[in-house]
């Protein structure tokens, strides 16, 4: 282990700048937030603190500017920009009217009284496939079972749960 201290890790970002500004644009895929990494790390190195051993000083600036390049994408990507507020001052309310939003809690509870009814295995794997977003394969491995049995059971669950709504509608 090399022992630096923030002196010395301010000296490599100085001296491998060219270097590290052109990886850290390979990685980031922007020029301007390399610039401005490099920028906040020089920053942070001034500020110092506690520090112990360093093994690989270029490393650890890079992943330095790095951490401090993905706070500030995420930290931006929480501002809207005065276009995209303008933008959204004209979209229309799309919230659905009292009607529409105690229907579709009806139809849940006719898919919820459906899912009751059917076997723990068919159920298990259509609540895998709908709340948890999991494909075939997934619930397949999951389970054990081949993909053609998976998409078979929710294939007919989903069949349940229509004709389950029809016989409702149709009263």
């Amino acid at each position: 282990m090399v022992d630096t201290g923030w002196n010395a890790l301010r000296d490599v970002l100085v001296e491998s700048y060219a270097d590290l500004e052109r990886r850290l644009t390979r990685r980031l895929r922007s020029s301007e937030l390399a610039r401005d990494a490099l920028q906040d790390t020089y920053l942070r190195l001034e500020r110092g603190g506690r520090i112990g051993p360093v093994a690989h000083p270029l490393g650890y600036v890079l992943r330095i500017a790095i951490n401090l390049a993905r706070d500030r994408q995420r930290a931006e990507k929480g501002l809207a920009s005065a276009e995209q507020i303008e933008a959204a001052m004209d979209i229309p309310d799309e919230h659905p009217d009292p009607s529409r939003t105690a229907e579709a809690k009806a139809d849940l509870a006719i898919v919820e009284r459906t899912l009751a009814t059917m076997t723990a295995r068919r159920r298990a794997i259509f609540l895998a496939a709908w709340k948890e977003h999991l494909t075939s394969r997934e619930i397949a491995r999951r389970y054990d079972l081949s993909i053609r049995l998976i998409d078979l059971e929710l294939k007919r669950a989903r069949e349940q749960c229509a004709a389950a709504l029809r016989k409702v509608s149709e009263k």
